[in-house]
């Protein structure tokens, strides 16, 4: 199963998840140190969370299945997380915020 631990690799087109699923992309962790176009890593000063396009990738990932990689739980909901830190997958069903 191939992932990133990052979005950068969307640079800033979200059809560009299509490509990557089409190349057996099947999880992918939205940010990891830094921040990027989809939210604010783990090393940023401030966390000002997921950004307006980071909602737009969730929801794509959601529709193609592909799973999205955490280490500490965010606010992040109506997906499947897969922790691949603990090797277990949660299911969270809530509204995005």
């Amino acid at each position: 199963m191939m992932g990133f631990q990052n979005t950068t690799p969307l640079e800033m087109s979200i059809d560009n998840m299509d490509i990557l699923y089409q190349a057996a992309t099947r999880w992918m962790q939205l940010t990891y140190n830094h921040r990027n176009l989809v939210g604010d890593g783990c090393t940023e000063r401030t966390n000002a969370g997921i950004s307006d396009y980071g909602i737009e990738v969730v929801e794509r990932m959601n529709e193609l299945g592909i799973l999205i990689s955490y280490s500490l739980p965010q606010s992040i909901s109506n997906c499947t997380l897969l922790n691949n830190h603990l090797f277990k997958n949660v299911s969270l069903k809530k509204e995005l915020s």
